[in-house]
């Protein structure tokens, strides 16, 4: 009893191992090295981040329920290339992260390829990222974590060429961060100025609001009030969220701002008196604070000059809404001179805010 035992025992270990033999795992089917190759620069206002890697580790790792993903063939390459562009920039800026002059940089996948490099015996994908920036920054940091969790033994080989930063560094799982570079307080005051500048555009809903505070104006003393409120509230809550020790959710700020633009409109219209704007500048200067903070998202909070990055962009939004004011004034001094141009300016804008705030709170 006791051999026949054994002799089941031996025959069933053969059997599992035949079995395990005829249906090898993803893993198993990897024979090449974990390795991928990087090469950053920057062309005008573009850095462009170059990876080359293991065609093995990309398909595995953007596109794990994929059939074909053990399939070594020329035809399952050019698939993968032709057919995989949006799994492969997922996972590429999800485990690939960049920052210049403290601030994070957005991008996007360009290309995808396959490629053939010399000395190695396996085949290599090529991805093209490119992340737009302001200038050339005096200050770049690399955090890479692709493949790390599932092989511990992946390396990278990276070369850097950002003008004047230079750098080669060797990633592998215990060091995957690059940090070269650093900012000068005097850079760091001029660039965050200028960007608060660029930045004031992008929240379009404070141009419209001054507009409507202009247009609904008793007097000269009542608009610079007004914007002096405004002004002086939104910079106190621009530099408590760009400081990070106050926020609020993102949805719900840009649902009051678009509000914002349908309420004054209204007040504007319907009402006579018009003794309420210390309060509408006020109360949306609140909001538009966290609005404009979000140029400021991301920020490094080890970068030395924290404090006045923040300071800087707020003066640079300051500077921006100042102008902006001005110019507005001066054209509406005239173009509100047409007859009945007040009642379609308001109207126009009543109907766009309401719209927007259905845009913004609903979809």
């Amino acid at each position: 009893m006791v051999k026949r035992m054994g002799r089941l025992f031996i025959f069933s270990t053969i059997m599992f191992v035949f079995l395990l033999g005829l249906f090898p795992s993803v893993t198993s089917a990897h024979d090449n090295d974990s390795i991928a190759f990087t090469d950053i620069s920057i062309k005008g206002n573009v850095i462009k981040f170059v990876i080359q890697i293991d065609m093995y580790d990309i398909r595995v790792e953007a596109t794990p329920e994929n059939p074909d993903v053990g399939d070594k063939t020329s035809e399952a390459y050019d698939r993968f290339v032709k057919e995989s562009h949006d799994p492969v920039e997922k996972y590429l800026l999800s485990n690939i992260e960049l920052y210049a002059d403290d601030l994070p940089l957005k991008g996007k996948l360009t290309q995808l390829s396959q490629v053939d490099k010399e000395d190695q015996n396996q085949p290599f994908a090529e991805a093209v990222l490119e992340y737009p920036v302001e200038n050339s920054p005096q200050k770049f940091e690399l955090d890479y974590n692709l493949v790390f969790e599932r092989d511990s033994y992946h390396v990278n080989y990276v070369n850097v060429a950002l003008g004047d930063l230079k750098a080669n560094a060797v990633f592998v799982s215990e060091l995957h961060e690059l940090r070269i570079g650093q900012m000068s307080l005097p850079y760091t005051l001029e660039h965050f100025f200028l960007l608060g500048l660029k930045h004031v555009l992008t929240l379009f809903e404070s141009i419209i609001l001054i507009a409507l505070l202009i247009i609904g104006r008793k007097s000269v003393k009542q608009l610079a009030a007004a914007l002096f409120v405004f002004l002086g509230i939104y910079s106190l809550t621009l530099i408590l969220a760009g400081l990070q020790l106050l926020n609020l959710p993102d949805h719900f700020i840009h649902s009051i701002i678009a509000l914002s633009i349908f309420i004054v409109s209204l007040y504007t219209l319907l009402s006579k008196k018009k003794n309420l704007y210390l309060w509408l500048a006020g109360g949306f200067g609140f909001f538009y604070g966290f609005g404009y903070a979000e140029g400021l998202a991301g920020l490094k909070s080890d970068g030395g000059h924290k404090i006045y990055s923040v300071l800087a962009y707020t003066v640079g939004i300051g500077a921006a809404v100042s102008i902006i004011a001005l110019i507005l004034y001066l054209v509406l001094h005239f173009v509100l001179k047409v007859k009945n141009l007040f009642s379609w300016i308001l109207k126009t804008l009543l109907l766009f805010g309401i719209v927007w705030f259905i845009v913004r709170a609903f979809f």
